[in-house]
């Protein structure tokens, strides 16, 4: 499968590894966006250098896609947007996207909203949200995180100076979960936005 991606005056062509992938690309000012359906556990190995946001929410990619992205994210320096929403990843596929992450200096916006990982794909969010120096905005809102979830992701707040907005709609956190968050939000200065 082929893909063209427009970047200013010149087409950079793509050859995407995957015969179950189509790609939808627009151009917006100079930067490349990119939409991806159907991800196969060996797509996108390697991404044009103007690419600068990766939306592939409702498409399926499960840990297989999550490991496959891994690789590509640990490397890119351009893409600032992750959109993994609904993609039925589990604890294991957010560990290979966080680990990956923590190499990654450009990515400030991840969205793995409706993935129902629960508290241990939450307690590796927080592992990530210890070390890095480049994540500002993340939606983990419907993943059924709980109180468990939500304490792991306090500790990781308390010494995190990066991210201002965290979304944690709809993940049964309950008032123990609140509380931690609510103690953690006293020592972060960065959080403006919960």
């Amino acid at each position: 499968t082929r893909a063209w991606f427009n970047s200013r005056d010149s087409v950079v062509q793509v050859v995407i590894r995957s015969a179950e992938m189509w790609s939808h690309v627009c151009q917006v000012k100079g930067k490349v966006h990119a939409s991806v359906r159907g991800v196969s556990s060996h797509a996108l190995v390697s991404w044009p250098p103007c690419l600068i946001s990766l939306d592939l929410e409702g498409m399926g990619i499960c840990d297989a896609g999550a490991e496959a992205l891994a690789g590509p994210l640990r490397i890119n320096a351009t893409v600032t947007m992750v959109n993994l929403g609904d993609n039925k990843i589990t604890a294991e596929g957010i560990k290979h996207l966080t680990d990956a992450l923590k190499d990654n200096k450009s990515v400030s916006k991840l969205l793995i909203h409706d993935n129902g990982f629960g508290p241990e794909g939450a307690k590796h969010v927080a592992d990530l949200l210890r070390i890095t120096e480049t994540a500002t905005s993340l939606n983990l809102s419907d993943n059924r995180i709980g109180a468990a979830g939500a304490e792991a992701l306090a500790s990781a707040l308390r010494v995190n100076a990066t991210v201002t907005k965290v979304d944690l709609r709809n993940n049964r956190i309950m008032d123990e979960g609140i509380a931690h968050l609510t103690d953690a939000l006293k020592h972060n200065k960065s959080v403006s936005e919960l």
